[in-house]
Order: C-alpha cells, then structure tokens, then sequence
C-alpha cells in the first residue's frame, strides 16, 4: 500500500498523528521491512492508527494493556466515545476493527499486556527490534521505565510520540536519557526520533 493509501485508511481514526508524522512512521516501517533486518514494534497502540501505518509495509507487533492512559480513563478530557465498556477502558476491539478495515490484520501480532510482560512474551526471533515507536503512557516515570527497558534491545531508530508541552513527562524522560537513546535524528511536529545504528558506528570508530 503506497501512503496517500494508507494515510486515508486512517482518517475515521482519532489520533494525534499529523500526516508529517504518519509519513515519517510509514518510511521507517518500509526502510526496515526492506532490509529484513530486526523487527517493527509499537508500544501504545490505541484504537490501531499507527499500527495501520507501521503494518502497511510489513509484520509488526503491537504492545498494548488496552486498558487507557490516564488521560483515557472515563471523566478525563481525551475518553474517547466507543472506548469504554462494562464502565471501564477496552480500546482492543476498535484496534481490531480498524486494522481488519485496513485489510492489515494478518500483519499485526498484538501483545495485550504491560510492555515489562511483552518484553517476556515477544519471541527472541523478534530481536533485536529496528524499529521501535513509543506512544503508552505519558507519565515521566512510564516512559523512563520503557526507555531503560527496551532501548538495550534496538538496533535502530527509537521514535517518540507527543514529545510536546501537552506531555512534560515524555520530555524530561526523554531529555534525561538522551545518552543512552543515540544520536537525534529527527524531529517533526511532536514525534522525536533516535538512531542507535549511528551510535554502534561510532562506537567502532578507532
């Protein structure tokens, strides 16, 4: 699928993804699975947009509890009509159905759990992973947590969702690893993104 395709699959999906963003997830996602060199995998899904975006090109794996941030949870300014059922949070089955809609089911391999339980649970054939897009919850402390946990396991680029005033804890915790995240190698409106590959060059240099 070529990303005007791809990008208008999307539209009755709300997400905060602009389209210089999306065309920066599906190039990535394309670039690796091109290569066949580790693995695509997300680590906050949603309701599946940026899933549809990394899936169009190739198998990824989706890590998500589905359960909401705090900012989704019944009463907060972002709950989302269809997310919630029995009274509390469940975005799987509109992540389904809108990658079932995008006719990309078959690429995705959802993980429904913590991302300290999906590091357990994805397959070693899946690391090292290439491409790695974070977008879970937005506390300092959540994503610190996944920085030091998954990081050691990318060999490539480490992307970052709401990178932005509206989320102060992304920022710090993304300013105060920026050692161990690599080079910096883009940024396009609020997605930042790192490349370790350019680090592990470094490192070899004599």
């Amino acid at each position: 699928m070529d990303f005007q395709t791809v990008w208008a699959a999307t539209q009755h999906i709300v997400s905060g993804i602009t389209v210089a963003e999306a065309q920066v997830l599906y190039d990535l996602s394309n670039e690796v699975h091109k290569s066949k060199v580790g693995s695509v995998v997300e680590i906050g899904a949603y309701t599946g947009k940026s899933a549809i975006l990394l899936a169009a090109t190739g198998f990824m794996w989706s890590i998500d509890h589905h359960r909401g941030n705090t900012e989704h949870q019944p009463g907060q300014s972002r709950c989302r009509p269809g997310t919630v059922i029995g009274g509390r949070v469940d975005t799987f089955p509109l992540f389904e159905a809108n990658l079932v809609k995008a006719g990309l089911w078959d690429q995705v391999h959802p993980l429904i759990m913590d991302h300290l339980t999906a590091l357990s649970a994805i397959p070693a054939t899946a690391l090292p992973v290439a491409l790695l897009f974070i977008d879970a919850e937005h506390s300092y402390e959540a994503t610190k947590s996944i920085i030091e946990t998954w990081a050691p396991r990318v060999e490539g680029v480490i992307l970052f969702h709401d990178y932005c005033d509206d989320f102060p804890g992304v920022v710090l915790a993304v300013n105060d690893t920026k050692a161990q995240l690599g080079v910096q190698i883009l940024q396009v409106d609020s997605l930042i993104g790192f490349d370790r590959r350019a680090v592990a060059s470094i490192d070899r240099t004599p």
